[in-house]
């Protein structure tokens, strides 16, 4: 009698119908997000930009951190420091002098406990009235134009959230001859792409308090790491303009003590990414997503099957098709970058192209399942 063809487990034409569909509503949603700001300034008297660093337990970085925002060629701003928890004396016997040189500035150092780094930069930010809100880390180090530069291309642009380059270093101190070890670059607002890996940019980010406020700020998830990766889609699909600035305004070191070495699930942080896809995509298109970021882990760990819908065991052609996935979504990233057109028709161009790709997937799992 033979075996009966296999047929896809969804319609491809109607389930492309529906990604063109839903990446319209999220064009949509990015044209409502470009009203007017007039009132987005803030009391007459705030300065321009409030830059909330967060520090736990490294005071010889948090001084270099601190030093160099004194550089800062741009002056219309202010520092909050958010001591998130430290627990060292010689910490606290530091911050007891900061404090005093910060007041002399009309800075702030404000003390909370150990609640980790999405609810530190959320407490500076319901503290600030500013404009924008510039987040740092206490071992990075701003590079003398950095709010400079943030803050013109923000007012130039309308930008809600803007991210950067960054120039790494290793060690204790900036290296000798000024040359960093890598550059981290970051593509921007790619919606594809930023399910498994960040393209957005990095936690040292300029964003519109209006904005911010808008989106509720950081998850503060104690112990789960990627709450900027996950605050970023957020905006994005909300339909806020993310830009990356294509110049390495700040200095990024790589330190023997990081807080991402304690996160407690490294997968968590991809979980709570993946969340934010989830609540913002149609009913119909949620298996497709699921099942694309499931084939994103190589060694799923127990935690993560519940959420993914993923076996644990599943190998082989599975894995190849993720692989081949990949590698077309990162050829067209390359094609995107290449296009001179204007942005409304690169959009709708990666669009139907992501359509095709969609579809084609949607076949070839078909065939699996079956």
């Amino acid at each position: 009698a033979g075996v009966a063809p296999a047929v896809p487990v969804l319609d491809g034409d109607a389930l492309s119908a529906r990604w063109m569909a839903w990446n319209q509503v999220l064009l949509q949603n990015r044209a409502r997000c470009h009203v007017s700001r007039e009132d987005d300034d803030g009391p007459g008297d705030a300065p321009a930009i409030t830059v909330c660093l967060v520090h736990h337990d490294r005071p010889r970085e948090l001084e270099q951190a601190m030093a160099s925002l004194d550089r800062q060629t741009f002056k219309d701003f202010t520092v909050y420091v958010i001591d998130d928890g430290s627990k060292k004396p010689e910490t606290h016997r530091y911050l007891d002098e900061l404090e005093g040189r910060l007041t002399a500035k009309g800075w702030r150092l404000i003390r909370q406990q150990n609640l980790y780094l999405g609810a530190a930069r959320n407490t500076g930010a319901r503290e600030a009235c500013s404009k924008y809100l510039m987040f740092m880390d206490d071992d990075n180090m701003a590079k003398p134009q950095e709010l400079a530069q943030l803050f013109a291309i923000a007012e130039r642009s309308g930008a809600d959230v803007l991210t950067c380059f960054a120039d790494v270093f290793i060690g204790k101190d900036l290296p000798a001859d000024g040359q960093p070890v890598r550059r981290n670059i970051f593509c921007g607002a790619n919606l594809t792409q930023g399910m498994w890996s960040n393209t957005f940019g990095d936690s040292n980010s300029l964003v519109r308090r209006s904005a911010f406020e808008t989106l509720g700020g950081f998850h503060e998830e104690f112990g789960v790491g990627q709450e900027d990766q996950e605050f970023f889609v957020r905006a994005v699909l909300a339909g806020f303009a993310l830009y990356v600035v294509p110049e390495a305004l700040y200095w990024y070191r790589i330190s023997e003590v990081r807080l991402r070495n304690k996160h407690f699930s490294i997968d968590r942080g991809g979980i709570k990414v993946f969340e934010a896809y989830m609540a913002n995509t149609p009913g119909m298109l949620r298996p497709v997503v699921r099942q694309g970021h499931a084939l994103g882990y190589r060694r799923p760990q127990p935690e993560m099957t519940h959420h993914l819908d993923l076996n644990p065991n599943m190998t082989g052609l599975a894995f190849k098709i993720y692989h081949l996935e990949r590698s077309v979504f990162q050829k067209l990233i390359f094609w995107q970058r290449q296009i001179i057109v204007s942005e409304q028709r690169a959009f709708v161009w990666m669009v139907k192209t992501q359509a095709k790709v969609v579809k084609f997937l949607i076949g070839v799992l078909g065939r699996v399942k079956r």
